[in-house]
């Protein structure tokens, strides 16, 4: 993170959700914004869309989705962070569009 006001918020969000484990999507999105502003995989906060959040739905109610598992991963990454042929940053569209994207990511099938 790149200050210590970020490093306290994402503290405090990474630990509200690995605590709570709550069904609403408004904290994980503020986890993604400030995970991939500081990782630069983009440049300003994405918006809670209804598609977004439908995706989320369906997710959240998955076993598997792990969703600050999937970012430890992420930052890990330099394939999922714009190092590879086409320069293809990871988003939140491509995490939550389906259980076989972000089950790939879990499995580290992307360096």
């Amino acid at each position: 993170m790149e200050n210590k006001e970020n490093d306290e918020v994402w503290n405090s969000i990474r630990t509200f959700i690995a605590e709570k484990k709550p069904v609403f999507f408004e904290p994980y999105m503020d986890a993604w914004n400030i995970f991939a502003i500081s990782m630069r995989l983009i440049k300003q906060p994405s918006k809670i869309t209804a598609k977004r959040r439908a995706k989320f739905q369906t997710r959240i109610g998955e076993s598997g989705f792990d969703f600050l598992r999937i970012l430890e991963i992420i930052k890990k990454s330099s394939f999922l962070k714009g190092d590879n042929n086409r320069s293809w940053k990871v988003s939140i569209e491509f995490i939550l569009e389906s259980e076989e994207n972000y089950t790939k990511i879990l499995e580290e099938k992307y360096e």
